[in-house]
């Protein structure tokens, strides 16, 4: 993907507009075999937002139209905006964790029901509070089990080395970037228990 025009031959365009680069970019067309630029729109975000969501795209990147380009460091002027997904899960287990959270949990190993049974869709260990983790630690340990809960997408050996199995009935809800193609959540984030 070619989202930007640095230089135009010799000329720098470092200090020109992003209007004026973009301007440029898209009067050589970059569109070849291996290569395309992104489109690009003035106006209308929330809406262009709206519809990545609807296409399964992560989001957008919102760009100030007077913003130079600033090499090597993060400029306020861009602004990625990601659609953010979440899905009802069930936590059949747990990993213990190491470091400050050594004796409580590391990460939760959730799944969705399906009528297979549980299937395991990765394992989510951010977006907690201290407290939550406190709540969630003595209610799971009310809960655990011997056996894996996930019959039917099991949990993969590297995971389930350690874990600690929980009846799955407690649920929650998790907010992810996108489903990988081993139908994991990619960066998932804990929102939250949810009252069954």
């Amino acid at each position: 993907m070619i989202f930007d025009l640095l230089h135009a031959g010799a000329e720098s365009l470092l200090g020109q507009p992003y209007l004026e680069r973009r301007t440029r970019l898209d009067q050589l067309n970059p569109t070849g075999p291996a290569w395309q630029s992104p489109p690009s729109w003035i106006g209308g975000g929330a809406d262009i937002l709206v519809a990545t969501a609807e296409q399964g795209l992560e989001g957008i990147i919102a760009k100030r139209l007077t913003s130079t380009y600033q090499p090597g460091r993060r400029s306020p002027s861009w602004r990625k905006i990601k659609n953010i997904r979440t899905v009802d899960v069930l936590i059949g287990g747990w990993s213990p964790g190491g470091g400050r959270r050594a004796g409580s949990i590391g990460s939760l190993l959730i799944g969705v029901s399906t009528p297979d049974g549980l299937a395991y869709i990765g394992n989510v260990g951010t977006g907690f509070t201290d407290a939550a983790l406190r709540d969630l630690h003595a209610r799971l340990q009310q809960l655990e089990m011997q056996v894996s809960p996930f019959d039917a997408v099991p949990v993969p050996a590297e995971f389930a080395r350690f874990a600690r199995w929980v009846r799955p009935e407690l649920g929650g809800e998790v907010a992810y970037a996108e489903i990988g193609l081993e139908g994991r959540l990619r960066h998932p984030r804990w929102r939250g228990l949810r009252e069954r």
